[in-house]
């Protein structure tokens, strides 16, 4: 006995079979109640008839019309037959295609019966809930509205009244702002630097960074610096490309030097040392040169 449930299509009535004599309908309807998943109908030709009620001459009937070809059957597949004989049984060709078929269109009717049911808990939760306190009538929204703006007055107070000077750990929590304030060495670039500052704010939460954070990237690029690197090249490589931090390496553009002009002792200095003391400096032990005069 099958314990699977089975889906009958519409198309049924406009296919072959429909044009059979009735007792052939019931058989049919009777083997695909009894088929299981793989569609096959384990039964003898007896048991058969019993079960669909009819006699069993037109129960042999009914198969044989299955087991033979049909011409004007909407599948052309083993040549319109329906059934094949199996060990102990029947089975059913072409039912786990449709079988198959029709558990897709299931799942297409449920899947869009799940979403239009999301759909209306997602719009029902947006919807701002009313609370009703005596005579007045406020939402949710309006609520959460007015707690933010309290909170940030009372932080906007808190912040005018604390000191000037702080912890660094306090300023850690803060966010990154273009301080003008800031002071800043005589070779960085002050544009750059707040620039940079705003690049790192328009990254959002995970790229913003703390005052204490600047202060870290401000002693890498003094450290390239040092080094002999152009930290403001490298501050704007970093702002074109929106990375976070600053990076040193080979490629990384070097300082120019200035030289300073050296003055007509020092050259003479450098073409002769021992004719020409350093400027500043007494000979010590150079011969004095005495030219002589030519008549």
């Amino acid at each position: 006995m099958s314990y699977f449930y089975t889906k009958l299509s519409a198309s049924i009535t406009d296919s072959t079979i429909w044009r059979e004599p009735h007792a052939t309908r019931i058989v049919w309807i009777t083997m695909l109640a009894m088929a299981d998943k793989r569609g096959r109908v384990f039964a003898s030709i007896p048991g058969l008839a019993d079960r669909a009620r009819v006699t069993f001459e037109e129960c042999e009937s009914a198969l044989k019309s299955f087991l033979s070809p049909d011409p004007y059957s909407r599948t052309p597949d083993y040549e319109g037959r329906r059934i094949e004989r199996i060990d102990g049984g029947w089975r059913l060709f072409n039912y786990e295609k449709h079988r198959n078929a029709v558990d897709e269109e299931h799942r297409r009717e449920r899947d869009a019966r799940n979403s239009a049911a999301y759909r209306a808990r997602k719009k029902e939760s947006s919807e701002p809930s009313e609370v009703v306190r005596g005579c007045q009538t406020i939402t949710e929204t309006e609520t959460e509205t007015e707690t933010e703006k309290t909170k940030t007055s009372t932080t906007t107070e808190a912040s005018a009244s604390a000191s000037p000077v702080s912890s660094p750990k306090a300023k850690a929590k803060g966010k990154a702002e273009p301080d003008e304030s800031l002071e800043l060495p005589d070779w960085l670039n002050r544009d750059s630097w707040n620039g940079y500052v705003e690049m790192r704010k328009g990254m959002g939460k995970k790229g913003e960074a703390t005052p204490y954070a600047l202060r870290l990237i401000l002693k890498q690029l003094a450290k390239g610096y040092e080094d002999g690197y152009d930290a403001n090249a490298v501050l704007e490589k970093s702002i074109l490309n929106n990375w976070r931090g600053v990076f040193f390496n080979e490629e990384s553009p070097k300082r120019k030097r200035v030289r300073v002009p050296m003055s007509l002792e020092e050259v003479r200095h450098m073409q002769a040392p021992n004719l020409f003391p350093s400027p500043g400096k007494e000979s010590s032990g150079a011969r004095p040169v005495v030219l002589a005069k030519v008549p």
